[in-house]
């Protein structure tokens, strides 16, 4: 019997859009989801569980998402996916704007990526990462971490990173209805107006700007949005009172976490009276909510590898 490889992923959460910057900013949250796997030598194809946060909305067939992962990367490098047993100890909220679905299939692709001999660099697998998820803003930065700019040239993923300070705090208001990715991009138009596109590139280079200048006193305007939010508001109840009641209890800015119904406000200071007031501000419509306090994550995801000798098995 050969040796056996346990493999360990955690992938931190991201959010993405920060109001302004539409599929081309995420940043990377400390909410984190931990896939461990055993390549194994020889039985059944796959065998997964799944515990922590909404685990029994979590496939464990065929469909599981990074299992589906971790079978492309192996297709694309021509190599049999080997048998193996993946435990998901999910952390982060699914369908709530929070990238579950880009930590899900980094968590396999990288397991993935650890599993055979011939292992892609990161650009890779980011590459067959946006091919799977269909966005490169979240994927990019949970691999990553921080905050990251992202753009897509044809197959490829440019991305260059933005250095907040480390004292940003994020408040997440985190309500208690599903948006799929899916619904939330049928909702938005087509085509859109030149002023309303030339508003959103102002204010998302400002964003940057003053992100990278820390010059958070224009995170407000900055983060103001005329592309999307206005036409998601339709799947979230009392966004525009949340948004209101943050910036009112002192965040410097709130907008939609990625498509939502999360909400994120930005703080230096206090957040918990801000998260207070998002969550009253959910319940005046009835809408119940959890509020999360966190920060950026700049590390990424990781992957730790462990090959259990014949001897010890």
């Amino acid at each position: 019997m050969a040796a056996e490889r346990r493999i360990t992923v955690q992938v931190p959460a991201s959010t993405s859009n920060l109001g302004s910057g539409f599929d081309a900013l995420g940043m990377a949250l400390q909410i984190h989801s931990r896939y461990d796997v055993t390549v194994l030598n020889d039985g059944p194809p796959f065998h997964i569980e799944a515990t922590g946060l909404n685990a029994e909305r979590i496939r464990t067939d065929e469909d599981n998402l990074a299992l589906q992962a971790f079978r492309m990367l192996c297709d694309f490098v021509d190599q049999e996916p080997p048998p193996i047993r993946m435990r998901v100890l999910n952390g982060i909220p699914l369908e709530r704007g929070l990238g579950g679905s880009a930590s899900a299939i980094l968590g396999g692709m990288l397991a993935a990526n650890a599993a055979i001999a011939t292992p892609l660099d990161d650009d890779a697998v980011l590459a067959l990462a946006t091919e799977l998820d269909g966005h490169a803003d979240n994927v990019t930065a949970s691999l990553y971490g921080g905050l990251r700019v992202v753009c897509r040239d044809g197959r490829k993923v440019i991305s260059l990173p933005i250095a907040p300070s480390d004292d940003l705090q994020i408040v997440l208001a985190v309500p208690r209805i599903s948006v799929a990715t899916r619904a939330a991009r049928t909702i938005l138009p087509a085509e859109v107006p030149l002023e309303d596109a030339a508003y959103n590139i102002g204010r998302a280079a400002l964003l940057v700007a003053a992100f990278a200048s820390l010059e958070y006193s224009c995170l407000d305007v900055a983060m103001e949005d005329r592309l999307h939010q206005q036409h998601r508001k339709l799947l979230i109840p009392q966004m525009d009172a949340v948004f209101l009641a943050a910036r009112e209890a002192g965040a410097l800015a709130a907008a939609l976490s990625g498509s939502g119904p999360s909400i994120l406000a930005f703080c230096t200071t206090g957040a918990e009276d801000v998260g207070e007031a998002m969550r009253r501000a959910f319940a005046a419509g009835r809408v119940e909510a959890t509020v999360h306090i966190t920060t950026i994550d700049f590390r990424g995801a990781s992957v730790t590898v462990v090959d259990v000798p014949e001897a010890a098995l």
